[in-house]
Formats: C-alpha cells, sequence, structure tokens
C-alpha cells in the first residue's frame, strides 16, 4: 500500500529539480472516511525541508488513500511512516 500512497503524493506534488537526490521521511496518519482514509496528521520526521514542505502540501491534496480488504492491514495504515523521493 505504501507505494500506492507514494504515486498518490507523486501526482500531486510541485516537482522542482532541486529536488533531486532528496527525500523526505514523514508520520502519516490516516482516517478512515467511506471506502477510503484521509489524511489526519501528517508530521515530518526527517528529510530537505522544502521538500517536506510540498510533500505535505500533496498529501492534503490527495481526496481518499485506498485501504485494504484486510481489516488488519488497515489498522497498520492508520499510522505509518513514508519515505518520499520524488522521481525526476
Amino acid at each position: 500500500m505504501g507505494e500506492i500512497y507514494k504515486q498518490l503524493i507523486q501526482q500531486h506534488i510541485l516537482t522542482d529539480s532541486s529536488f533531486r537526490g532528496k527525500e523526505c521521511r514523514v508520520n502519516l496518519q490516516l482516517i478512515p472516511a467511506g471506502d477510503g482514509a484521509i489524511a489526519g496528521a501528517v508530521k515530518v520526521i526527517e528529510g530537505d525541508s522544502r521538500l517536506c514542505n510540498a510533500t505535505k502540501s500533496a498529501i492534503s491534496q490527495v481526496r481518499s488513500f485506498p485501504l485494504s480488504e484486510f481489516p488488519e492491514v488497515n489498522a497498520q495504515l492508520k499510522n505509518i511512516n513514508l519515505t518520499y523521493k520524488p522521481q525526476l
């Protein structure tokens, strides 16, 4: 599921050539909503500050993050750490 979430972020992020080779690690807390989940809280763990700001902004633009059909997986997805590296 993490790769799917990274792809959703990639669709909304404003890319900049200065992000090349950089990364941002965030903690994402998801709240179930309908068939998916929405971002509740996003906290930067570490990374380039400009990229992390862009990542947080992109996460807020994702309308819905998909959930698994397995409840035990969804329980783990409520609080996850993602490392985002732009594909430039």
